[in-house]
């Protein structure tokens, strides 16, 4: 058993599921978590296995950042600092090695650093979505061991640390939920619903069982890139009756305004791309809920980078065939599942190195013909599932997880 200090959320978000569903799978592996968390970053019921794993205080600046010549600042940082000691805990707990999940941007913009025990061994569970890092974040990687996501990941961390020695723990997807819906394994509706098929889950949203869906759920975000994928599904929505795409993202977040992207496109595009208010009334739908939009979908589009692509997965899961770019983490997991399209362009980011985007026509086209090709369609969503059991677990990522920081290596040259 190890003390895992864990910096991360809990929120409605990728990273907030990955520090639920993993830390959950470590604490059934046997290892003795505890998660510092933001409390504007909690959810409003905290999960029952986590009530007295949560080290919550009061946010006083970005992220682990704090002005010095404020007073709630410098109290912060010292309470920030004790959680790395027995002073941080009512029980005298303290921590033999801290995971930190993030983007090695945040690390940059934070204290962390600077406030970590020389000799506290740490590891960067880090999501890479690009290529050409930044020779600025060795300084991140040469205190704080980097676990990369995906193969793709590694390789770009290799590069950067001139080693092939990059540790990889792929995500899960929790199959107990994301799973395609039949009669013998329904999703249940907490009123007792029963979505026993696609039809069923088209229904449960009010779509025609006819309706080709295809589907989007991620975050709104510039990396996400989704005036590039109205642009690349424009032909194909104006080109074929009874279909639609659904977006199950916030209408207006980092990545711009959703409306008035598509307000570009005429009515017969325009009409057909529907973004649900689930977010922005509920904050996203709750599990069951999503598993049943996923199951409602024909097809998951998706046209960007991703350090690992949680959404793509858990579609797949679902049985639902996927179009993703060729680059990142996004072969990975897509696997046989279904189909990945060339880059079509690379974007420079603020965070000084490129991401990618599906080349537009030619995601288009991989679609539509997806469409017209069900036998095709059908291969790929049976092979599906089987491939995210076997390659993508909590519990073995928790497995690996606990392999890495029980050598306790991590520690600073």
């Amino acid at each position: 058993m190890t003390r895992i200090l864990w910096l991360g959320d809990l929120g409605g978000t990728g990273f907030g599921t990955v520090t639920n569903d993993l830390c959950h799978a470590l604490v059934d592996h046997g290892e003795d978590v505890r998660i510092f968390a933001f409390r504007d970053t909690l959810p409003a019921v905290v999960p029952e296995w986590a009530e007295n794993r949560i080290v919550a205080l009061e946010r006083a600046g970005q992220w682990l950042t704090w002005d010095e010549t404020i007073s709630a600042g410098e109290r912060m940082r010292i309470a920030f600092r004790r959680l790395f000691t027995f002073e941080g805990y009512d029980d005298g707990w303290s921590p033999e090695c801290v995971i930190v999940l993030g983007d090695p941007a945040a690390i940059v913009r934070s204290d962390l650093l600077a406030l970590l025990p020389p000799k506290l061994p740490a590891y960067h569970y880090v999501p890479i979505e690009g290529t050409g890092l930044p020779p600025s974040w060795r300084t991140i990687w040469q205190r704080i061991k980097p676990i990369a996501m995906s193969k793709a990941g590694a390789a770009e961390i290799g590069r950067l640390m001139q080693t092939s020695d990059i540790p990889v723990v792929y995500h899960g997807a929790d199959t107990e939920i994301f799973y395609p819906a039949s009669p013998t394994h329904p999703i249940i509706w907490p009123e007792g619903k029963a979505i026993t098929s696609r039809s069923d889950a088209k229904r449960a949203f009010g779509i025609d069982r006819k309706t080709t869906v295809l589907l989007r759920t991620d975050a709104n975000m510039p990396r996400k890139a989704y005036g590039a994928l109205f642009r690349s599904l424009a032909p194909v929505l104006a080109g074929n009756d009874d279909i639609m795409l659904i977006v199950h993202a916030r209408r207006i977040g980092e990545g711009g305004n959703l409306d008035e992207m598509r307000s570009h496109f005429p009515p017969v595009v325009s009409g057909k791309i529907s973004v649900p208010d689930f977010h922005d009334k509920y904050g996203g739908l709750p599990r069951y809920a999503l598993a049943t939009l996923y199951n409602a979908a024909d097809i998951y589009v998706s046209n960007s980078c991703e350090g690992f692509g949680l959404t793509i997965a858990e579609a797949i899961a679902c049985g639902v065939p996927a179009v993703g770019l060729d680059f990142s983490a996004v072969p990975e997991v897509i696997g046989p599942a279904g189909v990945v399209v060339r880059v079509g362009r690379f974007v420079e980011n603020i965070y000084a190195h490129w991401w990618a985007v599906a080349d537009e026509a030619a995601f288009g086209l991989a679609v539509n013909d997806l469409i017209r090709n069900k036998p095709a369609r059908w291969k790929y969503a049976g092979l599906g599932p089987d491939h995210i059991r076997r390659s993508f677990s909590w519990s073995q990522a928790a497995a690996q997880l606990s392999e890495i920081v029980g050598m306790r290596e991590a520690v600073a040259a």
